[in-house]
């Protein structure tokens, strides 16, 4: 697993969606309350969002945790320590 300390707590990334067709990748993570966090990664642009399930909306990420959580996400894709899946080949998507 890959930890991260953050402002709101420890992060451990669980799995990744990759989604080729839209540039990005999505993240879901636990905090160490057992706390469902969601990212979404733009390969792109290289923007980071992060869930508000509260406001119903995506939150972009602030440049040090943007950093902090782009690395994380390379390393887990790269190594293939935390399971991740892709959209490439579904038709439903296209």
């Amino acid at each position: 697993m890959v930890c991260i300390n953050t402002y709101y707590s420890n992060i451990q990334f669980k799995h990744f969606v990759e989604v080729p067709n839209a540039a990005c990748v999505i993240g879901t993570a636990h905090d160490d309350r057992k706390k469902l966090k969601l990212f979404l990664i733009v390969t792109d642009s290289g923007q980071i969002y992060k869930r508000n399930g509260i406001n119903n909306t995506w939150d972009e990420l602030e440049s040090g945790h943007r950093e902090t959580v782009r690395k994380l996400v390379k390393e887990g894709l790269n190594d293939r320590t935390i399971p991740h899946y892709s959209t490439n080949s579904l038709s439903v998507l296209n």
